[in-house]
Parts: C-alpha cells; structure tokens; sequence
C-alpha cells in the first residue's frame, strides 16, 4: 500500500501509465466483450499495432466538436459507418473500431461509444 500523495506514488503513476495504454487497454477491450476473436491477434505485431494506434487517437484527437450522436453530421455518421463495416474483417472490433475513428473525426467519447452500440 503506498499513500496516494507521495513522490513514489506519482513516480509509479508516471511510469506504469504508458504501460497500462499500449499493452493493457487493448487487452481490455478484447477481452470485454467487443465481438473481437481474440484468438486471431497472434502476434507481438498485431498487439504492438493495436496499442499504437489507440495510443495515437488518444494523445493527438483533435479537440471534439460534435458531444451527441443527434448533432453528428450526416458526413461524419457515414464515415463511422464505413468504420464499423471494418467489422466484417475477421479480428477486427466493430465497438473498438467505431469509437477510436470517430474520436478522431472530432466526436466526443461518449457519443462515439453511442455510435457503436
């Protein structure tokens, strides 16, 4: 147990934080139920590319400008369309897909999870 207000903790916070994006959170999200066939991520590669490219939405997403799915764009609605269609690619997450794209076409995180229910 070591106290939330120390040095070491802030350290251990700073250092543990890029593990947890690139390595942990894709493990989370294919293991949470979102329709991705674990079994086909085989590869050091594929897991490598996966955290890269949620990594990458997180830190450089524009800023969002659209916070409902009712104030989406008819543009912007088609293109996270085409995304989910990605889904049919064995191994791809259709949730996973639909809301890193539509992070970065500048919709809010909780309107692009409503865009992939």
């Amino acid at each position: 147990v070591i106290p939330h207000d120390t040095g070491l903790a802030r350290d251990l916070t700073d250092r543990l934080e890029d593990l947890v994006v690139v390595l942990l959170l894709p493990a989370f999200f294919a293991f949470t139920g979102m329709r991705t066939q674990i079994g086909l991520v085989t590869t050091s590669d594929q897991w490598i590319l996966c955290g890269i490219i949620i990594l990458v939405v997180e830190t450089f997403r524009p800023k969002p400008d659209v916070f409902t799915v009712d104030e989406m764009p008819a543009g912007r609605a088609f293109n996270v369309g085409i995304f989910q269609a990605l889904a049919l690619i064995p191994g791809v997450s259709r949730s996973g897909g639909t809301i890193v794209a539509a992070m970065a076409m500048k919709i809010d995180r909780p309107a692009a999870a409503n865009c992939s229910r």
